[in-house]
């Protein structure tokens, strides 16, 4: 089940290491994932449903899956974004 987009947080600004910040890894995302009101989009929380194994699942690229519901508004805002 789909809860809602997934931004990115200034934690990955800051180097572990040093404890410096810098504007990568965002800078460089921010000039295809931007968005209305300077949001960045970056994929979706996703909440397990009953009848997974106890120890959840893991997706991965080319692993498929069923949409079962769609909010109308957003499938608008994403015609509207990405055509």
């Amino acid at each position: 089940w789909a809860w809602q987009r997934c931004g990115r947080c200034a934690m990955t600004t800051i180097d572990r290491d040093t404890l410096e910040r810098c504007a990568e890894p965002l800078k460089t995302l921010g000039t295809f994932r931007k968005r209305q009101h300077a949001t960045m989009n970056f994929g979706m929380h996703l909440i397990p449903v009953k009848g997974l194994p106890e120890g959840g699942i893991e997706l991965k690229e080319g692993d498929r899956f069923e949409v079962t519901e769609v909010d109308s508004k957003r499938r608008k805002e994403w015609k509207k974004l990405f055509g």
